[in-house]
């Protein structure tokens, strides 16, 4: 369908827009009739099928029918016609690898280590399969996005054919095996082959062996011997990414990496603890830039800092009550309320009891939903907040909010191994997901929306890439920090927070009585997430040394939720009341 004419039904596809087109297929952008679920759906033109494309098409149907992966492109549907195929494919709104380094050049190596990783999860299923892909390269790797998250899936599988059969010269002359274009007999490590050149491309920005014609390049490659990085890059690389590198270019495939020392290298190791991630020069230069900044970083309120701030903290929520007399409506809809309150059943419950019962918790399938949808909670908002800082410049504030994210994200990824743990044991099913599921709240947006919540690899890869990408922000600030502080404290995490609480509150007042509800809700609801982080997250938190609030702190923070709660409710049922009126 070209551009401005009428959208095509196809089945019970609508064909939107062209997205891309080849010699004998297009892919167009659709949605699904009754749903309107967007997915691609690739139109290929039975009549310029020669029999080998043909029957590798034949081929990718049924590699994609049978494999159900997050981390390979889903085949939906499939719809024929005399003379047209049609292939319903999984959308990916992110676009492919390529597209995505055009963009952002060179990648931070955190960032391909988290591809890469992603990437060896696709193999993995490939591998069981005993199927031959034949042509990696990062065109054919597609992105789907998930808020933050950032899901790689392998697709094209029109060449992919079984092991035993793979004969025939095919490929990316710039992704292709030595083995393959001189003729030889090869197998599945031609794939390794692939690898290494897109791992090469993402940390260094450029592949590994280039030429203005394919001789060329051949003899490049084949005048090698040894793998080079350039200089300038090659300081930032860690030696587990560069050993990768080498062991994957090898040209002869029989002293290149295999399958299983691939999976298992240090690189990709699936361990992603702070202290772990430091073994990178980047990572390194953030440990030195915090402890440069204050020694031991220190994310816990100073005992002389609360008692100094106490007064004035707590004497701005008197003038909110004082200035903003809002009358609490009876309000017993929980769905009212933030998905949060979940989690509040006790408030009177002292921060070490409710400690206690969070290790507890943590250990049970249903438990560990409810706690990933929790921390999404905390981080959504506490991520807004970091940038929030770092657009006002307040870099410091920016930094001890991020590393306080990347000790989120870890907890996230303890509960991530926990279920991962009990679903290998068969625990899962009676852990159903869908209680525990995001609920639909345009106050907070979630960034795990359409997150398949009943796969544990698809729940992992999101929380692995949302520390990934914490980590990486809070490298990009520690290097502006380098530069331009030295020897500064840094802020106290908590303060911070406490203090933004505030704001948002005298602001979500201030909103509601100038008669703005839905930015009143809002800011309300910030409020709360953030008071509820403060006194129940954050003491269960492996923060060095560990924060704690005395009872008396724990109470009033208590009575703030509390009123806050009352007020959002009284916002809301305004807001429905003026819609009804307006209706």
């Amino acid at each position: 369908m070209e551009e401005g004419a009428e959208e095509v039904e196809v089945g019970e596809y609508r064909l939107q827009r062209l997205v891309g087109k080849g010699s004998y297929a297009k892919v167009f952008c659709a949605a699904h009739r009754d749903t309107g679920a967007r997915v691609a759906v690739k139109a290929i033109d039975r009549r310029r099928l020669q029999k080998q494309v043909h029957d590798g098409i034949l081929k990718e149907r049924e590699i994609l029918k049978s494999i159900d992966h997050p981390n390979i492109l889903r085949l939906l549907d499939t719809i024929d016609t005399t003379d047209t195929m049609y292939l319903v494919l999984e959308y990916c709104d992110g676009g492919d690898l390529d597209e995505f380094l055009l963009k952002h050049g060179r990648l931070p190596v955190a960032t391909a280590k988290d591809f890469m990783r992603q990437l060896a999860e696709g193999l993995k299923m490939l591998r069981e399969r005993n199927i031959v892909h034949r042509d990696l390269k990062p065109q054919n790797l597609l992105l789907s996005t998930n808020g933050d998250a950032i899901i790689l899936k392998i697709g094209d599988f029109g060449f992919a054919k079984d092991e035993n059969l793979a004969a025939t010269i095919c490929g990316s002359p710039y992704y292709m095996a030595p083995e393959i274009w001189q003729g030889k007999d090869y197998d599945a490590k031609s794939d390794l082959w692939s690898v290494g050149v897109i791992l090469f491309q993402l940390v260094t920005g450029k592949v590994p062996y280039a030429g203005s014609t394919c001789f060329q390049l051949h003899q490049n490659i084949l005048a090698s011997d040894e793998l080079n990085f350039p200089s300038e890059i090659e300081a930032d690389l860690c030696p587990d990414c560069i050993d990768l590198c080498r062991r994957l270019l090898h040209r002869d495939p029989r002293k290149r990496i295999s399958f299983d020392e691939f999976f298992n290298h240090k690189f990709l190791a699936t361990t992603r603890k702070c202290e772990l991630i430091c073994e990178s020069h980047h990572a390194v230069d953030l440990r030195d830039t915090c402890q440069k900044i204050t020694s031991p970083v220190v994310l816990k309120m100073k005992p002389e800092s609360v008692e100094s701030k106490k007064s004035k903290v707590f004497d701005s929520w008197e003038w909110i009550e004082r200035e903003y007399v809002l009358v609490p409506v009876n309000c017993t809809s929980m769905e009212m309320l933030s998905s949060l309150e979940k989690s509040t059943k006790d408030d009177t419950a002292p921060a070490s009891h409710e400690a206690a019962n969070a290790e507890d918790r943590r250990g049970k399938p249903p438990d560990c939903f409810e706690r990933l949808h929790i921390l999404n909670q905390f981080v959504l908002v506490l991520t807004e907040l970091a940038r929030e800082k770092l657009s006002k410049g307040l870099y410091l504030e920016a930094l001890s909010i991020e590393l306080l994210l990347l000790a989120i994200w870890k907890e996230a990824l303890d509960a991530c191994s926990l279920f991962m743990d009990a679903s290998h044991d068969g625990n899962s099913s009676e852990s159903s997901p869908e209680h525990f599921l995001p609920k639909s709240d345009h106050s907070s947006p979630n960034a795990a929306r359409g997150l398949d919540f009943s796969r544990p690899v698809s729940i992992r890869s999101w929380v692995e890439s949302g520390f990934m990408k914490a980590y990486d922000r809070a490298e990009k600030i520690s290097h502006i920090l380098r530069k331009s502080y030295d020897n500064t404290e840094m802020p106290d995490a908590m303060d911070v927070i406490f203090q933004t609480a505030l704001e948002y509150g005298k602001s979500g007042a201030a909103n509601e009585v100038l008669g703005y509800r839905s930015k009143s809700t809002a800011l309300y609801s910030k409020s709360i997430i953030l008071l509820t982080f403060i006194l129940q997250e954050a003491p269960t938190l492996p923060l060095n040394p560990p924060f704690s609030l005395s009872p008396s702190d724990q109470q009033r923070i208590h009575s703030y939720i509390a009123n806050l709660k009352s007020h959002l409710c009284s916002a809301k049922v305004a807001g429905q009341q003026q819609r009804i009126v307006r209706n």
